[in-house]
């Protein structure tokens, strides 16, 4: 059974499982910077800028989760 996502979520959901997301921990990469320097710009805490940071912890997004 397959669902037919919209383009923006299905781009979206593409770009996280190919780890080409404009995220902080790929974007840095470039920049041979250490992981721990890599934090999330949306927030401003010292967490890592990551896929699991986005969609679980990122206080930027918590209206979008129901938080």
């Amino acid at each position: 059974m397959f669902t037919i996502l919209p383009p923006t979520p299905k781009s979206v959901l593409t770009k996280f499982r190919c780890s080409v997301a404009p995220l902080r921990v790929e974007t840095r990469l470039y920049e041979n910077a250490a992981i721990e320097k890599r934090l999330c710009q949306m927030c401003n805490t010292t967490n890592v800028g990551n896929e699991l940071h986005l969609l679980h912890c990122c206080s930027a997004y918590n209206h979008i989760r129901g938080e």
